[in-house]
């Protein structure tokens, strides 16, 4: 309650005052409802991992005994999510009866029965506290419990791929601060929606003309539900919002190195200080200018070409003609460079063959000793029996292993190492 609002005497908060120099003497009543339910789980929302192709981020809340719900609470009265995480803290509160319905009876019979369903997305406790002004793009949906063929989908215009149902006039944009906290529709499906199925005698129709057969009155009714409306049913309510994406950095560009301040570095290159008004028969400089992306100054782009070591040479301009590695890594430059030839392929794959010839001479010895040939040794694991062709897979999947798991370390040592500006 806001104090400006409540310490003044016509908005009649406070009782009992006559006086405005009174006012904070004044009664203050307050009524509070509270809506008990037993015999209810709810479960947390949850976030898909990944971002829909729209760019929005997807969230399932999914309510259990959903008819138990609808006799239990009355009209505008509500059932709240707890709070999660979605670009902004929210929870959804969810009126299975409606929230005021009889104030709009248009919008109530545009949903086929005066029992509309409201979903409304509300701002979380410390986005309120903090006074965070936030505009979102958000829409809600109904999970497809059990999807309907992709031919009935495409003869109504919908994504066949997508599992969940829009209602019409189902999104919303809106400004959320501490003053707005709420909102979303207030008729957002009926519930004998639920109950039969949201297919209804237009939608046959649109089927008919397209030559699409109608599915069966049961499959209607279970599209959006799962199990049977009469023993609780589950119904999962969708969530989808935009995101926004900040992006934090720094610009090295000054305004003495912006034409219009007169910048007298911007006609030469930094490094072979040759003009670029010249054509580079005339002895002008080697190819357009470019800038530097970490000191910012203007260079031939032939001169800022990355080094054959980047792994995303393409993308270039890494400081000048230098790797990145020579300037963050100069103290442990000798360190650096004897970790990368103890990391050569071709040095360790020549010692790990050694060790194995080794090996196999050290067989051969022990073969000789127990009085039986030597020649299997030779021959290639398929040509092997027994034990034998199984000891020689083994050791070349101990070889395969090796190689793989150094080829993973050399990567990672180039991730590490390189730059790679994207």
């Amino acid at each position: 309650l806001e104090l400006d609002k409540m310490y003044k005497l016509k908005t009649g908060y406070l009782r009992g005052v006559d006086n405005p120099e009174e006012i904070q003497d004044g009664l203050l009543v307050l009524q509070v409802q509270i809506l008990a339910v037993t015999g209810i789980d709810f479960e947390s929302p949850e976030n898909d991992p990944e971002i829909t192709p729209q760019g929005r981020q997807r969230t399932r809340w999914i309510i259990k005994d959903f008819s138990k719900i609808f006799d239990k609470v009355g009209p505008s009265q509500k059932i709240s999510s707890q709070e999660f995480d979605s670009d902004g803290q929210w929870f959804i509160d969810v009126y299975p009866r409606g929230y005021r319905t009889d104030e709009n009876p248009v919008e109530v019979a545009k949903k086929d029965g005066p029992q509309a369903i409201s979903v409304y997305l509300h701002s979380g406790r410390m986005q309120v506290e903090l006074a965070d002004t936030m505009k979102q793009s958000f829409k809600f949906g109904i999970k497809k419990a059990n999807k309907l063929s992709k031919e009935v989908y495409l003869a109504l215009g919908e994504d066949p791929e997508d599992d969940v149902w829009f209602p019409p006039g189902s999104s919303c944009i809106a400004t959320f601060n501490q003053f707005r906290k709420c909102f979303g529709k207030q008729v957002f499906m009926s519930v004998e929606q639920l109950k039969g199925g949201r297919i209804d005698n237009a939608a046959k129709e649109i089927l008919k003309r397209a030559g699409v057969k109608a599915p069966s009155d049961q499959d209607i009714k279970e599209e959006l539900l799962a199990g049977n409306y009469s023993k609780g049913g589950v119904i999962t309510l969708i969530l989808d919002m935009s995101v926004t994406d900040e992006e934090q950095g720094m610009v090295q560009h000054m305004l003495h190195a912006i034409a219009n301040f007169g910048c007298p570095y911007l006609d030469k290159c930094q490094e072979t200080f040759l003009s670029f008004s010249l054509p580079e028969t005339f002895g002008g400089a080697k190819g357009p200018p470019a800038p530097c992306f970490l000191c910012g100054r203007i260079f031939s782009a032939e001169m800022l070409q990355s080094g054959k070591f980047s792994r995303f040479p393409q993308f270039g301009y890494e400081v000048g003609r230098e790797f990145i590695m020579d300037i963050l890594m100069r103290e442990e430059e000798d360190e650096l460079y004897h970790l990368m030839a103890s990391l050569d392929p071709s040095k360790v794959l020549a010692a790990a063959n050694n060790r194995l010839q080794d090996r196999v001479t050290d067989i051969r010895k022990s073969l000789v000793q127990d009085g039986k040939t030597t020649d299997e040794s030779d021959k290639p694991p398929d040509e092997l029996e027994g034990m034998k062709r199984k000891n020689a897979e083994k050791e070349l999947s101990l070889q395969e292993r090796f190689t793989a798991e150094l080829k993973r370390l050399r990567e990672n040592l180039e991730d590490a190492t390189f730059a790679k500006p994207t």
